[in-house]
């Protein structure tokens, strides 16, 4: 899976294209195929290190994006009321409550389900939806 990440804090410069193995879901979780993903404020911060405290737990890489829009890929156990295919919206967890150190920058995320809401069935709503995640928090 192609994934827009860094290695290390800095600049734009740092942001490179990676191939990174796909996420699963685990209990309580569901994986997203993303359509859309935003780069808000934190994003930058955290690129650029500023954001320390809440990279800690997390290991390179990391993947860039908080909000994302997409559908529904795969669903673990323990989740109801999300279906494969089903359109979503959802914030990343930076901490590790997500498989891996997956952002919407990633052609999938994977995490807890409570984050995930129901989206819109137009494609052409996806990058609105991304936003609106950042604009409701």
């Amino acid at each position: 899976m192609l994934v827009i990440g860094f290695m290390e804090f800095g600049g734009p410069q740092v942001l490179q294209v990676m191939d990174l193995p796909q996420p699963t879901p685990a209990v309580g979780e569901v994986v997203v195929r993303v359509a859309a993903s935003t780069v808000n404020p934190t994003d930058l911060m955290m690129r650029a290190g500023q954001q320390a405290a809440l990279m800690t737990a997390l290991t390179p890489p990391y993947i860039a994006g908080m909000e994302f829009s997409g559908h529904i890929h795969s669903v673990g156990d323990g989740v109801s009321g999300l279906s494969a295919g089903q359109p979503v919206m959802g914030v990343v967890n930076p901490r590790p409550l997500w498989a891996g150190n997956f952002g919407g920058g990633a052609g999938q995320v994977g995490g807890c389900h409570r984050r995930i809401h129901g989206g819109h069935e137009r494609a052409d709503q996806h990058c609105r939806l991304a936003g609106a995640c950042l604009a409701s928090r």
